[in-house]
């Protein structure tokens, strides 16, 4: 029997999370990214918007699905109206855990009992229910049903209602329902839906403080589906079936019916349906069957022309409100005030509903005369702002003041008309700005820091740098404690909390507020790189009276700037002092004030002041103290342990003994016993010392290493070299993964030197940090780390590993590993075969086409990187059958400083949290973030070899660097559009300008702005039919019997094929002082840009014949190796790699066999290209400049020339297809 199958393919769209905001009341694009991680959605579609249809079914019934162990807060909610219902307040609740919400409509404050007993029926009987003092919240009626229940109660203070945490989630609350009122133009009777449609959204919105997940999730365990948030905005016109008119009233009658859109029927039938207001007979609806209003239903025959509240289009005002810098930076997704700091103000930004805690000040003012008064409601209505009652004063509202308010609001929305009104268009959203990227917070904001006590214990015995004071100095301060009158209330009232801290030798004491506490240590976070450099002057006072001396402002190592005199800085270090006064003119000033220090005589001899200056400086890094994360570092065992008494813990002694502990476990060491008693080794032996590198983690971690000092040993006869896989290997194997179907993990492992054996000699005299082994002699016997041969030693032991598993390794990259599998997941074990005696053949592999594969392992050091179909058996083994201890062991989302993960299928790669560090240490060299304002690295056509500005100064030479070398690293994660502008200012390492620096910083803008560039894997075959390939016939010329030979070690060719396509550019004169060119390649695998290059030619060409001859010679080799790599690594080869350039004469005598060359010293550019024409081994063609993308590579560019190329290969997410249809150009790789 035949079967026929039809397939088909789909393909998954990125979501367009900027489209959703609108839905959840725009809160922040990485809140509504993180919503549809922590949420399902099985509605994708609604009914057609023409038409209405029936559905007898739930769409999925699973969606329409008891103690609660949390605290529960709850206060009372009143209006300054009677709302849509009779309601006149309403009764809030909030766990404590949760942040779970829920609102109930009540009439009077009377009704707290029967909203209880809903909570505990909806939402399960809470441990404690936290009220304030209210009469109706601790009357006997509720005592009975806590009693009932056994649920504990706890009131709040008098006057301290902060203590209740929905009051300040209260304000939240009146925040959002402000929001809604103000955008949607509803009435504000219809407040209380207002309520019920934020709070089923908030319940459904992601958190930070629950790890990305919905409070919902948090309250039930289960996660939530957000289908029905993702199609209708409050107040929203939308269309019902009539079901009363049925059949009758045709054609006269409508059978559609006009309704608002009012929030979500949690209790009435699946979870699709929905709450309608009808204007018509002022009721509230429950359908399913609804439809949205369109453009094309501005003359329906349902449209009532009383309803004459049109939904506006959010303003500026309404992004501003989530994010005052959008697009620039984004706040984390938790905070919903727009606060940079990612804290929840007791003090509302916007309007409020309770006239206690504050709300927008304009409109106090301007209601403040008169409370009670319906116009001064209304006009504060239309500004956003609900002015009401006190909401812990007079709970007591006037049933004549909220009539009257009722009949002036009736009156105002029940004008009648006979002519239409017109349907308003759908809003339109701002387009998402591909420059976004939101900055994570290192510290737990004051809204936290009620759910995050160890935060506020672990500041204490921290060290802090304080603010500037007016002169200059700059104080390091201890924390000492918590303020004991504040500490009871921390837990409601974070803003309240206060340090007491230590400042200098005298230790008076200074009080800090929390919020001040966290800035100092977010700014250590970022000024802090786990040392302090060298101390230096930053400046100097003169004296106010004549029986004054100046002073130098000394920045110290700790981080301190104090003011000290000249004659006490001066006997310690002259040498500073010396250069500082001949660099400001000062020297015989300061000579006639201090004649001893010889201020003169050390400024004369340039060259020798400069080498005592830096002499000086490298014995005060050497002996400066260290600080990390708030934290003294300690430099060795005896100062480790008088940190530990001084701070009053043993965390020191504590890091030591795990470490000490760790030695002992992996037998690192052989006891020959007491060195009293013990028998010291033979003289083959060399006695070598420990020392222990301490450290601290972000995490408040102390961290112990014990170090061998391996300079003691004679150097090694042997080799000790222990390579580990290149940048290039690892985007290889992470192709091949994706092209095959591999899953990727990665994993490190644990003490991996201690693993394996050492081959010296050596042993040590315990010192007191091995605590009971004090004193003892004992021989390594295990890789510790500070010996010179560790490396090497786990590289065999791991090498040993691999090959009992049946892995071989690459010999193009001998740190990537491979090992062949059927199509089954069983190991291939090869065949023993005759030894091939010739070096090379003729004969082009075969793939093997029974559907095997193979496993890659990229070893870098003890970090793994496994390609496989099941990674977890690979694990196993490791951690089972030969007892490595695995740490990080996930799916590759984080290697060697770049992030991996996914867009729909495709798996992408990006440098963002490394670009991240280089904004954090860019604040922290120059106190200000890297100027986004640039659209380009560098100004088109720059040529920085020409600029004549002054010479950086040695502290700046080292910044420019690191900042290079931060640069090139970040080149080699990908982001290979800096690449020409990198390597030019490369150049100036040695000896860089200010005009240097200055384009660095751009450089950083640039990146920093463009942190969304991704290395996206596209694996599928490219179409290269528009490209044309001559086949030549080459029996005429010195090539007539070339052909291309192929290794005889090469492995069977197993998976799917890969082409490789290469760009290749140069340009001519790039370096004006010089006259090199510059040459640019990028190389293709398949879709997918896997290597790149950016270099200055070697000679200097007069024409760009030679420059782009020269550049076809580079490529044309680098083909080769990426060809033979892969071919190693047991890849088919689809068809001849393929060269593209956009100089057509270099294409035309490259490729013609009649071609004929003018300059002899082009000869071996010239032939060498054309024997691998010739030999089959290349093909080579023309494309135009314009969508040439190497250009990126050779030359200063202009973002309005490049963009077009450099979208799709970076920045386009999703297919770049559909790229065509939207430019007019053609791309570079289809």
């Amino acid at each position: 029997m035949n079967y026929h199958v039809d397939l088909a393919e789909h393909r998954e769209l990125p979501a367009d999370f900027e489209r959703y905001r609108q839905f959840f009341l725009y809160a922040p694009r990485e809140v509504v990214q993180h919503t549809f991680d922590a949420a399902t959605r099985y509605y994708p579609h609604l009914s057609a918007v023409n038409r209405i249809t029936d559905h007898i079914r739930s769409h999925f019934p699973a969606a329409n699905a008891d103690r609660r162990h949390e605290i529960v807060g709850s206060d009372s909610i009143f209006f300054d109206l009677v709302a849509q219902g009779g309601s006149t307040g309403a009764q809030f609740f909030i766990g404590r855990r949760s942040y779970f919400m829920s609102i109930y409509p009540q009439r009077s404050d009377g009704e707290f009992i029967n909203a209880l007993t809903d909570e505990i029926r909806y939402r399960g009987a809470m441990d404690v229910i936290l009220t304030d003092n209210a009469r109706a919240e601790i009357s006997n009626r509720v005592k009975d049903v806590l009693r009932h229940y056994r649920i504990r109660d706890h009131q709040s203070e008098p006057h301290y209602q902060q203590q209740n945490i929905a009051e300040r989630f209260i304000q939240e609350l009146k925040k959002l329902a402000n929001r809604v009122l103000n955008t949607s133009g509803c009435p504000p009777e219809m407040i209380i839906h207002v309520l019920e449609y934020v709070v089923f959204i908030w319940n459904r919105t992601a958190r930070r403080m629950l790890g990305w997940r919905t409070p919902i999730e948090a309250l039930t365990g289960q996660t939530p589906d957000i289908s029905m948030l993702l199609h209708h905005r409050f107040w929203d016109i939308v269309y019902i079936s009539n079901y009363q008119e049925g059949s009758r009233g045709f054609p006269s009658r409508s059978t559609e019916i006009l309704c608002r859109f009012i929030g979500y029927a949690e209790t009435v039938g699946h979870s699709m349906t929905f709450k309608v207001w009808n204007p018509a007979t002022r009721q509230v609806l429950y359908r399913s069957r609804l439809r949205k209003a369109t453009p094309e239903d501005t003359n329906h025959p349902a449209n009532n022309g009383n309803d004459d509240d049109q939904a506006r289009e959010p303003d500026a005002e309404d992004e501003e409100e989530w994010d005052d810098n959008f697009p620039e930076q984004m706040n984390d997704g938790d905070d919903q005030t727009g606060d940079d700091n990612g804290e929840l103000h007791d003090s509302p930004t916007g309007g409020s509903l309770d006239g206690e805690t504050g709300g927008n000040s304009e409109t106090t003012r301007e209601t403040g005369r008169n409370e009670d008064s319906v116009a001064a409601r209304t006009a504060s209505r239309r500004r956003g702002v609900i002015p009401t009652t006190s909401g812990t004063g007079d709970r007591a509202s006037s049933s004549s003041g909220t009539q009257a308010v009722r009949q002036d609001r009736t009156v105002r929305h029940d004008r009648t008309s006979t002519t239409p009104r017109p349907v308003p268009r759908p809003p339109v959203q701002p387009i998402a700005n591909p420059m976004v990227q939101d900055s994570p917070d290192p510290l737990p904001p004051a809204s936290e820091a009620i759910v995050n006590n160890e935060f506020l214990t672990s500041c204490i015995g921290r060290c802090v740098l304080l603010n500037k004071q007016e002169d200059g100095q700059r104080f390091r301060a201890k924390i000492v404690r918590l303020i004991e009158d504040f500490e009871g209330q921390r837990d409601s009232d974070p803003e309240r909390i206060r340090f007491q801290c230590e400042v200098g030798d005298k230790k008076f004491q200074e009080i800090v507020d929390y919020n001040d506490m966290c800035n100092f240590m977010e700014e250590q976070m970022q000024e802090e790189d786990g040392t302090w450099r060298f101390r230096r002057i930053t400046g100097h006072s003169l004296p106010r009276r004549k029986s004054d001396k100046p002073k130098v402002l000394i920045e110290w190592e700790s981080g301190e700037i104090t003011l000290e005199p000249i004659y006490t800085i001066g006997k310690a270090d002259p040498w500073m002092i010396a250069e500082y006064a001949k660099k400001h003119g000062l020297v015989d000033e300061w000579h006639d004030y201090w004649p001893s220090l010889k201020i003169k005589k050390y400024s004369k001899n340039a060259k020798r002041l400069m080498r005592l200056t830096n002499e000086a400086k490298r014995v005060s890094y050497k002996n400066a103290p260290v600080w990390q994360y708030g934290h003294q570092v300690p430099k060795d065992h005896k100062e480790a342990m008088a940190f530990d008494a001084a701070n009053k813990n043993h965390k020191w002694r504590d890091s030591e003994e795990l470490e000490k502990n760790q030695l002992l476990e992996y037998k690192t060491f052989l006891d020959k016993g007491h060195k009293s008693v013990a028998q010291r080794p033979g003289p083959e032996y060399t006695e070598i010392k420990l020392h222990i590198v301490y450290a601290v983690k972000h995490d408040g971690r102390f961290k112990s290493r014990i170090v061998a000092n391996g300079n003691m040993t004679a150097i090694p006869l042997e080799s000790v070299y222990s390579g580990v896989v290149s940048l290039r290997g690892v985007r290889f194997v992470i192709f091949l993964a994706e092209l095959n179907g591999l899953e990727l993990y990665q994993t490190d492992v644990g003490n991996a030197y201690l693993e394996s054996y050492t081959k010296e000699k050596v042993y040590v005299i315990g010192g007191p940090e091995l605590h009971e082994l004090q004193d003892h002699v004992l021989i390594i016997v295990k890789a510790l780390y500070g010996l010179k041969s560790s490396g090497l030693r786990w590289h065999e032991r791991f090498a040993d590993v691999l090959r009992d598993m049946g892995f071989i390794p690459c010999v193009a990259e001998p740190d990537i590993w491979m090992r062949a599998m059927d199509s089954e997941g069983n190991v291939i074990k090869d065949k023993a075969k005759m030894r091939d005696t010739r070096s090379f053949t003729y004969e082009k592999p075969v793939p093997m086409e029974d559907g095997s594969y193979y496993e890659y392992i990229a070893v870098y050091t003890d970090d793994l990187t496994i390609a496989s179909k099941d990674p977890e058996a690979i694990i196993s083994a490791l951690t089972g059958k030969y007892k490595f201890k695995l740490k990080g062991t996930d799916k590759l989302n984080f290697l060697l400083g770049c992030n991996y993960y996914r867009e729909g299928r495709t798996l992408c790669a990006s440098p963002k949290k490394y670009i991240e560090k280089m904004e954090d240490t860019y604040f922290r060299w120059f106190g200000t973030k890297p100027s986004r304002k640039v659209t380009s690295p560098l100004e088109a056509n720059d040529h920085p070899e020409l600029d004549t500005s002054e010479k950086l100064e040695e502290a700046e030479i080292k910044i420019y660097q690191s900042m290079v070398g931060s640069a090139q690293w970040l080149i080699s994660l990908g982001r290979f559009d800096i690449g020409v502008h990198v390597m030019t200012l490369s150049s100036f390492r040695a000896e860089p300008r200010r005009g240097h620096l200055d384009r660095m910083k751009r450089i950083y803008g640039y990146v920093c702005k463009m942190r969304h560039g991704a290395i996206r894997y596209r694996t599928d075959m490219p179409d290269v039919t528009d490209f044309t390939f001559f086949e030549e016939d080459w029996n005429d010329t010195p090539f007539k019997d070339v052909r291309e030979e192929f290794p005889t070690n090469l492995p069977a060719a197993r998976g799917l094929p890969v082409l490789l396509t290469t760009y290749v550019d140069a340009n001519l004169g790039h370096d004006k002082m010089s006259g090199k060119s510059v040459t640019g390649i990028l190389h293709y695998f398949n879709k997918t840009p896997i290597d790149w290059y950016s270099k200055k030619q070697g000679t200097v060409e007069h024409a760009t014949y030679g420059s782009e001859n020269n550049a076809a010679r580079e490529a044309t080799q680098q083909i080769n190796a990426n060809k033979l790599t892969l071919m190693y690594l047991g890849v088919p080869i689809h068809d001849t790699p393929i060269l593209l350039g956009d100089n057509e004469a270099v294409v035309d005598s490259d490729t013609q066999p009649k071609g004929k060359l003018h300059k002899r010293h082009l000869m071996l550019s010239y032939n060498y290209v054309r024997e691998n024409i010739a030999a089959g081994k290349l093909r080579f063609a023309h494309i135009p400049g314009v969508i040439n993308p190497s250009d990126v590579l050779s030359k200063h560019w202009a973002y309005q020339t490049v963009w077009p190329v450099l979208q799709p290969v970076l920045f386009w997410r999703g297919d770049t297809m559909q790229l065509v249809t939207k430019k007019d150009f053609t791309p570079s790789t289809k």
